[in-house]
């Protein structure tokens, strides 16, 4: 039913979501306690999909609640209760309060809470940078994105990094802003193939090669927007009419967390 609800809410789903989330919450708490893990686990996700919804205070007590039982039974730098910390951190962006937001991002980046996991950090980071927009220093966001990107090159990290896909689309956002359209487009380079059509046999076979021109680059840009907006089926269509295909589906796997903070989902540049 937890699967169910993920499967959900990363539809579009969110209120049928949730009512699978505090079903599973509800039944759990009652019968095994309020430290029950998977009961934890129905309340962590029940954060995400009423911040969606902006639900924000039910949000608020919700995600206290969980940093509370997980910080008491597993300890304050498991992943479990990390990923609790970044939902707070996500929800305080999307209601907008900033302060307490960035005072949140420095404690967790201070303290070394994320810095053994790569996309949790990306998180961190992609949401300090928008605190930064939002107060009006949209040169020192843009230097938190790319380094991020650049981060993510060094280490080759194609096909396991989901966030850095958001990453990269407000980075665009601000990098136009500043007039550097090219910098913008080459963000998108390496996420499609062109299908390539060979006829040299009886039957066509079809190769792939990774594309730098910047018609594709655009449309690597639009699809992935597309995708960011739960409009997978769109963003295939794209695809498939300028002949090209992701070149790793697994870049959109989300590969762990207790739930996972969806950053794909929150306020925007």
């Amino acid at each position: 039913q937890l699967s169910l609800g993920q499967v959900l809410e990363y539809s579009g789903e969110v209120r049928r979501a949730i009512l699978d989330y505090e079903h599973v919450w509800s039944y759990r708490r009652s019968t095994l306690g309020p430290d029950n893990p998977m009961a934890v686990w129905a309340q962590c996700a029940m954060v995400s999909g009423y911040r969606k919804l902006r639900r924000y205070e039910d949000a608020e007590k919700a995600v206290v609640e969980v940093i509370d039982s997980r910080t008491r039974t597993l300890g304050p730098r498991t992943a479990s209760t990390v990923d609790a910390i970044i939902q707070r951190l996500v929800l305080y962006l999307d209601s907008e309060r900033f302060l307490e937001a960035l005072e949140m991002a420095e404690f967790i980046l201070d303290g070394n809470l994320v810095e053994q996991w790569f996309e949790r950090t990306c998180q961190v980071e992609h949401v300090r940078a928008l605190l930064e927009v939002f107060t009006g220093n949209i040169a020192d966001a843009i230097n938190i994105l790319e380094a991020s990107v650049d981060e993510a090159l060094k280490r080759n990290e194609k096909g396991r990094v989901r966030s850095i896909l958001w990453v990269r689309l407000d980075l665009a956002t601000l990098l136009r802003r500043k007039g550097r359209d090219d910098d913008a487009l080459m963000l998108f380079d390496d996420i499609v193939t062109r299908i390539i059509t060979e006829s040299k046999t009886i039957m066509p076979v079809s190769t792939w090669e990774i594309t730098q021109s910047p018609h594709d680059l655009q449309i690597a840009e639009e699809a992935l927007r597309l995708v960011r907006e739960i409009k997978t089926y769109e963003a295939e269509v794209l695809l498939k009419r300028n002949k090209l295909k992701w070149a790793r589906q697994e870049d959109f796997w989300i590969l762990e967390g207790y739930p996972p903070a969806d950053t794909g989902w929150m306020k925007r540049p």
